[in-house]
């Protein structure tokens, strides 16, 4: 958001326990601030589902009130109501390149390291 040149408010920022509690605390300290947020990044989709829980229990609609944007992308993503707007992380993709550079550090340890990069896809659903 700076980098956009977007004003964020103090408050804004708000730490979890990439859980559903963590997800619900963090969104009810926001709903507490004397400006709402239009919009909510969490750090992963389980906390994403807190958000949802604590919209709900404080009568605000997703993404009419709050638009909510989640990343990981877990399998409930697509079956929140709305469906969420998450950010798809290649977990397969990681997974099988962890692997590879292991087998290629233990096989040729003096090998200089490599920067691998994996593009996250924005899967838009309902939330956002």
């Amino acid at each position: 958001m700076k980098r956009a040149g977007l004003n964020i408010p103090d408050g804004y920022e708000v730490t979890g326990d990439f859980e559903f509690n963590g997800g619900f605390d963090a969104m009810r300290q926001l709903l507490s601030h004397p400006l709402r947020p239009q919009a909510v990044f969490t750090g992963n989709d389980a906390m994403a589902v807190g958000v949802y829980q604590a919209l709900y229990q404080a009568e605000l609609q997703v993404p009419q009130d709050i638009a909510v944007i989640g990343y990981d992308d877990i399998e409930l993503a697509s079956f929140m109501t709305p469906p969420l707007t998450t950010i798809h992380q290649p977990k397969d993709e990681l997974g099988e390149l962890a692997i590879d550079v292991l087998i290629h550090r233990i096989t040729q340890p003096t090998l200089q390291q490599q920067r691998l990069q994996l593009t996250p896809i924005l899967m838009e659903r309902g939330s956002a």
